[in-house]
């Protein structure tokens, strides 16, 4: 339990650190990020409750990737998010 919570704790204090990095408006980015993780915290208990600790914890860990690949093709321009969903 404490490597989950170091790894997700430094995961959550990079991505803050990172955010003046992101491409958009820093504002928008934070404000995402707040929305982000209030549906997490929402989903996570219940994922929880449903899956157990290790369960949530493989379902979580898979999220991330795939997240931090979205990021990555985001950031370098191979996949284009459209001007209208970004206004």
């Amino acid at each position: 339990m404490a490597i989950m919570w170091s790894t997700t704790s430094f995961t959550s204090y990079l991505l803050c650190f990172m955010n003046k990095y992101l491409e958009g408006s820093i504002y928008q980015n934070n404000y995402l990020e707040c929305i982000s993780g209030i549906v997490a915290c929402y989903c996570g208990s219940n994922l929880y409750a449903m899956y157990g600790k290790k369960g949530t914890f493989t379902i979580a860990w898979g999220l991330t990737i795939l997240g931090a690949v979205m990021v990555y093709l985001i950031e370098s321009k191979i996949f284009v998010i459209p001007d209208l969903l970004l206004s």
